[in-house]
């Protein structure tokens, strides 16, 4: 059986390259995709202390105290690998708290892209981050601006154009880029298995998203799945940043 990691570095490469070509063009091959307007019909719309919508919007807390917190750490830490890259994540997380929490107060196509918007930017800093320290320690300068400005074209292609595809594409292949690249390289800190966690707890929160209405009526209409949603992707993030203050460079 054959070791992704003893692959030489052009095969990984081609690896990656076609992991994009191949999933832009099958995403492609499907029709136009709408915003399905139900999307906005979340199960908990309960009203406290005038806030409406008032779990799914007050959860949004917990993005911009992560955010602000791995902000904070990175900021400090003028020598980290990939600064830039890791504090566009950390910033995009703290404005998601923000944009998600003003789209939950009215919940609709336009507002909706003030959550889309730094969620995209959030995820391109994740992915310019990666490939910096498990790839080549020069690529954040060339990965980042593109990364971002491509984020938040799929988020504007889908406003203007009515077109989910973009947007569906550019989460998925960034998330299966990453995978591919814990898998096919080593990396230079230990700790990478935090990774894994955080593939892991978002994969769960955009479960619970999609059960919004069960989870709802298991929990007797005290927690929603995307209350909780919110709760995991902020999870996830705080995964990073334990990553980050723990880790150690790897030996050799």
């Amino acid at each position: 059986m054959i070791k992704l990691k003893e692959l030489d570095e052009q095969k990984k490469l081609i690896i990656l390259l076609s992991l994009f070509a191949v999933s832009l063009i099958a995403m492609m091959l499907f029709g136009k995709i709408e915003q399905p307007q139900s999307y906005h019909n979340f199960a908990d719309n309960r009203t406290f202390f005038g806030i409406p919508n008032f779990f799914n919007t007050v959860s949004n807390l917990l993005f911009f105290f992560v955010g602000m917190t791995g902000s904070w750490f990175v900021y400090k830490n003028v020598r980290m690998e990939a600064r830039y890259s890791w504090l566009t994540l950390f910033a995009g997380v703290t404005l998601v708290s923000f944009g998600s929490g003003y789209y939950h107060l009215n919940p609709n196509d336009s507002t909706l892209v003030w959550d889309r918007l730094p969620i995209n930017i959030g995820f391109m800093g994740l992915f310019s981050a990666v490939l910096t320290e498990f790839i080549n320690p020069k690529l954040e300068k060339y990965t980042l601006i593109p990364a971002v400005i491509l984020g938040v074209l799929s988020v504007l292609y889908w406003h203007y154009m009515g077109d989910l595809r973009f947007y569906i594409w550019l989460q998925a292949v960034t998330l299966l880029a990453i995978t591919a690249v814990l898998f096919m390289y080593e990396g230079r800190f230990t700790l990478r298995r935090y990774l894994l966690y955080v593939l892991g707890s978002y994969t769960l929160s955009k479960f619970t998203e999609f059960s919004d209405r069960t989870i709802y009526s298991a929990t007797n209409n005290l927690l929603s799945g995307h209350t909780l949603k919110h709760t995991l992707a902020a999870l996830a993030v705080f995964y990073i940043y334990l990553m980050l203050k723990r880790r150690k460079p790897q030996e050799g």
